[in-house]
């Protein structure tokens, strides 16, 4: 054998092997822990980004609610291992559903809408996963951080009448609500650039800073406040005063939409935090408490 096919050879072997591992990465998994049954990297659909893990509580009754977590990440990055840790702890020691999902990232290709449609395909795999464990999903929390706020906040007030799951509360960390906010693009936001690019290919428009105007039927549709009614989902928000990435006026309109349609909500505000919400540990212990509050009360 010369030395060229050698090369060739263990460069197969090479890639084979690569490949093989990344199979072995994402195969599903079934994980039995001290107080809940964990699945892992399940599929929810064809794509390599439809996958989801579920944490289910041991000793449940046949009905019972789910937190969603759905991860952020401007859209196009962010993965659901971010919050298995989470996850685990809500089914390990709050005795709650929790399930965490990966979506197709925006792109030239996928925007928006398909990404509401995996979260649709995910809460359907759910509810197999559930009557799989003799359990009725009945009622869910969305729950998600910057992007994952928003697709969160999106699903829960423009697709409430078609969700598998019925939707019982939102919580929205630092999540756009109004992509019309003209203070997304002032000169002086540090991330206009990035900002721009990632709403244009969330939104499905591309855009610039001189033709906003020109996108504007698609903010409009990709913003939640415009699907809020009197029959919206009672919602806790989360946001940063200083969030230089979304502007904390979307909180702010956010609240003042739920607040005139009557729609129970809280919005907690961090002073002097960012997007991240940090910095301010009494806030974020307050917040906790809220949320576990809101699960009992919607989800039990």
């Amino acid at each position: 054998m010369n030395i060229k096919v050698s090369k060739i050879l263990i460069l197969i072997f090479f890639i084979v092997n690569l490949l093989m591992l990344n199979i072995a990465c994402t195969k599903e998994k079934k994980i039995i822990n001290d107080n809940s049954i964990v699945y892992r990297d399940i599929k929810y659909g064809n794509h390599k980004r439809q996958r989801l893990d579920i944490a289910l509580p041991k000793n449940q009754a046949d009905n019972i609610g789910l937190i969603l977590m759905i991860h952020g990440g401007g859209w196009i990055a962010g993965d659901k291992d971010g919050c298995y840790n989470e996850m685990i702890d809500w089914a390990e020691n709050e005795g709650i559903a929790c399930a965490a999902i990966n979506y197709h990232y925006a792109s030239k290709k996928y925007n928006i809408n398909d990404i509401l449609n995996d979260v649709t395909k995910s809460l359907n795999k759910i509810k197999e996963i559930g009557k799989e464990n003799n359990l009725n999903i009945n009622k869910v929390m969305l729950y998600g951080g910057s992007a994952g706020a928003h697709i969160s906040l999106l699903y829960g007030y423009k697709n409430q009448n078609i969700s598998p799951i019925e939707i019982a509360s939102i919580v929205s960390l630092a999540g756009p609500s109004n992509l019309e906010d003209e203070n997304y693009y002032k000169d002086d936001n540090p991330h206009l650039e990035d900002v721009i690019n990632m709403i244009s290919l969330m939104c499905g428009y591309k855009f610039n800073q001189n033709t906003i105007s020109k996108a504007k039927e698609y903010l409009y549709k990709s913003s939640p406040i415009n699907y809020i009614n009197e029959n919206s989902v009672p919602t806790i928000i989360c946001h940063g005063t200083k969030d230089d990435v979304v502007p904390f006026t979307n909180a702010v309109i956010l609240e003042e939409i739920l607040t005139k349609n009557k729609v129970e909500n809280e919005l907690i505000i961090f002073e002097g935090s960012g997007h991240g919400l940090e910095n301010n540990n009494e806030t974020l212990e307050y917040a906790k408490n809220k949320i576990k509050e809101y699960v009992k009360k919607y989800l039990n």
